[in-house]
């Protein structure tokens, strides 16, 4: 009895928290190219004003003649949004944590490490429903200079 007391309590501070904040504040994406190489399944979510904090996640691996890889990213990102309302304007600052099984030459590292990833872009975002998301990247890795670009889709809640 105490248990589900419990769980009813914190599931009514969190639906609070959300009508609160109100719709369309937090997102859930998959994002292709962009941050996180191939592909990333990102969430987002609003840190205070303009400024929103994300996080996501991505695993592949490829091949090459001699070796396989498998490849693990972390991007964690702070949005900042120039505009608000349905169209916005944006800059992102993301801090990849990169982890391969080996050498992995399209960043340069040996098993492990970092890359950051400022960038500009564009945003369609409703108060509930679907998301947009189009950016371009300017990659800093261990060995690496690369531009690159991400396109996002996904729901806002």
């Amino acid at each position: 009895m105490v248990t589900r007391f419990k769980l009813f309590i914190l599931l009514v501070a969190l639906l609070t928290c959300l009508k609160t904040f109100g719709a369309g504040v937090n997102a859930a994406s998959v994002e292709v190219s962009g941050r996180a190489g191939l592909f990333s399944i990102n969430f987002d979510t609003i840190l205070a004003g303009s400024f929103y904090l994300g996080g996501g996640f991505s695993h592949w691996r490829t091949a090459t003649a001699t070796e396989s890889v498998s490849v693990t990213i972390i991007p964690i990102y702070i949005n900042f949004y120039f505009l608000e309302g349905l169209h916005r304007i944006f800059a992102t600052f993301a801090q990849d944590i990169v982890l391969a099984s080996n050498t992995f030459d399209a960043y340069g590292f040996k098993s492990t490490g970092l890359t950051f990833l400022p960038g500009l872009g564009y945003e369609y975002r409703p108060e509930g429903g679907f998301l947009l998301r189009g950016a371009l990247y300017y990659m800093f890795g261990a060995n690496t200079r690369l531009l690159t670009s991400g396109l996002s889709i996904g729901y806002t809640f």
